[in-house]
């Protein structure tokens, strides 16, 4: 058994280890996959994907005692879903936080697929036989080649959610983020993978589930949002753009 134990409410818990050969990293499936760095200047950028909503707010009397002709001064505060006061209020935070999270998955898929698509390396020769079995399962195999790297690497190079975490952290491992940075990027990960949903139970044990609302309180983590954070405010250059636009 690989990883090392720890303990937990009194009971043995076994921690996977990322399995290595060389500069290769194994996962869970047994596939081997290169690592390397990625722009962090794409990183940020694709933070930028589509406009947040503003968070709708309530108008709230700052003065109670008002003189004979005196108007009343208002200021906005905003709303969150703990001090909601009826259904209007209700309705618009549940407006704000659909198109808030229609944004932030795709911002987060945008990462995802860039992180598969820059700063991972296959072994042509896995394409091939994956592609005859997709289509013996009756699945199309996308035409596009970054499609086709990317659903690859989904289908048949990740197994279970640590598997995803082992690649996005040594991705930006190779692109210049310093370890400590690194365990705040895998919490939030970890966070926003293996929680389920608000009401939502997982069933089957590693699967991968995003949640809509990871803290409870109308926070979603933006996992972009906290590599291009990390990679930007870095010590160290990682690998340079010219170094990470690589073939598979």
């Amino acid at each position: 058994m690989n990883g090392h134990a720890m303990m937990e409410n009194n009971e043995v818990v076994v921690e996977p280890e990322v399995q290595t050969h060389g500069d290769l990293l194994i996962t869970s499936t047994g596939v081997a996959l290169e690592l390397m760095g990625v722009s962090p200047l794409l990183i940020s950028k694709l933070q930028s994907i589509g406009i947040l909503p503003e968070i709708p707010t309530r108008k709230v009397m700052l003065e109670f005692d008002i003189e004979d002709g005196e108007e009343p001064v208002y200021e906005e505060e905003p709303l969150d879903e703990n001090n909601l006061l009826d259904d209007d209020e209700k309705k618009r935070w549940a407006e704000y936080i659909a198109k808030r999270d229609a944004i932030m998955d795709k911002r987060n898929d945008s990462f995802i697929k860039a992180v598969f698509a820059k700063g991972v390396k296959v072994n042509l020769a896995r394409i091939e036989p994956w592609k005859q079995e997709m289509e013996y399962f009756g699945l199309e195999i996308p035409t596009n080649p970054v499609d086709l790297k990317v659903q690859y690497i989904q289908t048949e190079a990740i197994g279970n959610a640590q598997d995803m975490i082992n690649i996005i952290t040594g991705v930006l491992k190779k692109t210049g983020v310093q370890e400590e940075d690194l365990a705040e990027v895998r919490g939030m990960f970890q966070d926003s993978v293996r929680r389920p949903a608000p009401g939502e139970v997982i069933e089957a044990e590693g699967q991968v589930v995003v949640e809509s609302d990871v803290h409870g309180d109308g926070n979603r983590p933006l996992l972009g949002d906290m590599a291009s954070e990390q990679v930007l405010r870095s010590d160290e250059g990682g690998s340079s753009p010219s170094d990470s636009v690589l073939p598979f």
